[in-house]
């Protein structure tokens, strides 16, 4: 019995070790499959990370969740500074429009431009002076004042007209002169018969010519009519006016001088006259010192004197120094649109704009805004900086010929190319949205194309006894586009806002791209509490719309490049406030 078990389980196992063993390609089948690359890590691999795949640990390794960290500080002592970095003196500023230059400090609003092009005060006076001259009579104010006064004596003697017999009787005997004339002349025409009679003798009158002749008692009544004339003097005296109107030529006169202040704005140097030199956009100077709102500067020919500094730029690598400033369009455009060059424009140097600093001891570019915006900036840097960021800057002014250079190159990409022009003419976005066809306000100088950046290494340095932070290493962050990607996927919100508002984009919806990017928010953020505007269409463009409205009325139209840096070391002094 038990050898028979035993051969009944040599048999079972080896059945079932044949059975095994009849299937080795199923084993083999499974680290194959499980060996073979899955289809989303190849998309990730071909496409750029999207915003929806930052969860999965693919995604990880794309640089913005690396770079961006909201616990990140410098690793320096960091004083915020009031104001600016560096006290003006010293620094290299620029007219924006024609400026003249005195040589004494202007007290009040003399020597001001909005006193020089003021419109001339004498023209309505003239306008307003034929009116009395027309009827001389009138225009003695108490001449006037009498009419009302008989209006009164009448109402309270209305009744008693009687009593005004006395001017009646007055004009009666006026009347009765002429009346005693016709009279006589009645006479003479008038035959006188005496006859004889029982009674005496009788006296007979008889007119020579019956017609029109009355009885004697009756006579005065036909001068009653005849002193209508009397009316007659009046209108003399009514005429005697007319002569007074006819001066209305004198009106001529009058108005002529009145085309003559207009033309005065024309020629300038006529309001300037007195000034030490009429600055042109775009003439440099050095900045010696500020009163109020005027700089004491000296030309690059030495010259000095005083300009008002409201429509003056303002070096930002000057007054700056811890920002990081990287022009490319000054050596290689960046701009793109829809990612596709644009034709003479991307990888080109639209202007020069980089030169020797001595103020910083290194070549810098010159990015120039206007002095109130520059305070902005500064206060928009220091809010990056206390969060161990900095601000890279782009561009400030760009020069007019730069920017119809962009709208003409951009204009020929989208007619040749069906996918850009869908990304910048796409409702409710337009061309205008993305490059100005006019001068925008990077001609004026209040505005500034600007990216962020993650400080890695940094030192306090010293510039004319001033300490200032030096950015010595930093990391980009990535943002929704690359900077200067001209089309709609760069759009800060879904839709336009009212450039001109410094509160409709509060509550604009922010595009997709935009709201998840923190480091682009920060930078929104920075510069909003520095009280500059961003712009609807482009993350990067932030305006100061404060700063404009100072020069609105004589805003320049950047006709100019900046070519010269006339910078100096700090003269000492404190550094500038905020007002």
């Amino acid at each position: 019995m038990k050898q028979r078990s035993k051969l009944c389980v040599l048999m079972l196992a080896a059945l079932l070790a044949g059975c095994h063993t009849a299937d080795p390609a199923g084993i083999s089948q499974g680290p194959v499959v499980s060996d073979r690359p899955v289809q989303s890590s190849r998309v990730r691999e071909s496409e750029p990370p999207q915003a929806s795949e930052e969860p999965s640990p693919e995604s990880k390794p794309t640089p913005e969740p690396e770079l961006w960290d909201p616990e990140h500080r410098l690793d320096i002592a960091f004083t915020p500074a009031a104001g600016l970095e560096l006290p003006i003196s010293g620094a290299t500023g620029y007219a924006t429009v024609k400026l003249p230059l005195w040589g004494e400090l202007p007290q009040g609003n003399r020597g001001k431009l909005t006193a020089i092009y003021a419109p001339p005060k004498p023209s309505p006076e003239p306008s307003v002076q034929p009116v009395p001259e027309t009827p001389p009579e009138l225009t003695p104010g108490p001449a006037q004042e009498p009419v009302p006064e008989p209006m009164p004596e009448p109402t309270a003697d209305t009744y008693p007209a009687p009593v005004e017999t006395e001017p009646t009787v007055e004009t009666t005997p006026a009347a009765d002169e002429p009346a005693l004339q016709a009279d006589a002349a009645e006479t003479e025409e008038v035959l006188i018969s005496v006859e004889m009679g029982e009674d005496g003798p009788a006296v007979s009158v008889a007119p020579t010519d019956g017609a029109g002749i009355e009885p004697p008692l009756e006579s005065p009544l036909e001068p009653t009519p005849e002193p209508e004339p009397v009316p007659e003097p009046v209108p003399d005296v009514t005429t005697e006016p007319a002569p007074a109107s006819t001066p209305e030529p004198s009106l001529e006169p009058a108005f002529e001088p009145t085309p003559e202040p207009a033309p005065e704005p024309a020629p300038e140097p006529d309001p300037m006259e007195g000034a030490l030199a009429v600055l042109e956009p775009g003439a440099a100077f050095t900045i010696l010192q500020e009163a109020g709102d005027w700089w004491q500067v000296r030309l690059e020919g030495g010259e000095t004197g005083w300009v008002e500094h409201r429509y003056c730029l303002i070096n930002l690598p000057d007054v700056i120094p811890s920002m990081v400033y990287n022009n490319t369009n000054a050596y290689s455009s960046v701009l793109v649109s829809s990612g596709k060059d644009i034709p003479n424009i991307t990888g080109k140097a639209l202007y020069q704009a980089k030169a020797p600093n001595p103020r910083l001891g290194r070549s810098e570019f010159m990015m120039p805004v206007l002095y109130a915006m520059a305070k902005n900036v500064c206060q928009a840097q220091q809010n990056a900086l206390a969060e161990g960021n900095t601000l890279v800057l782009y561009e400030g002014f760009q020069p007019y010929d730069a920017q119809t250079a962009v709208v003409r190159g951009l204009s020929a990409l989208a007619r040749s190319d069906g996918a850009v022009e869908a990304g910048i003419s796409t409702a409710p976005w337009n061309i205008s949205w993305f490059v100005a066809t006019g001068p925008s306000n990077q001609q004026e100088g209040c505005a500034i194309d600007v990216s962020l950046a993650k400080v890695t290494r940094a030192h306090v340095g010293d510039i004319g006894g001033y300490s200032v932070v030096q950015v010595d290493e930093y990391e980009e962050y990535a943002m929704p586009t690359p900077i200067h990607e001209l089309s709609m996927a760069a759009a800060t919100y879904t839709k336009p806002v009212a450039i001109f508002s410094t509160t409709a984009w509060r509550s604009a919806e922010m595009a997709p791209s935009m709201a998840a990017c923190e480091p682009a928010k920060a930078l929104q953020r920075y510069c909003t509490d520095a009280k500059l505007t961003p712009m609807a269409s482009e993350w990067w463009r932030f305006n100061d719309l404060a700063a404009y409205s100072q020069i609105r009325a004589y805003h320049g139209t950047g006709n100019f490049e900046i070519t010269a840096c006339l910078s100096t070391a700090p003269d000492g002094g404190a550094l500038p406030q905020d007002d």
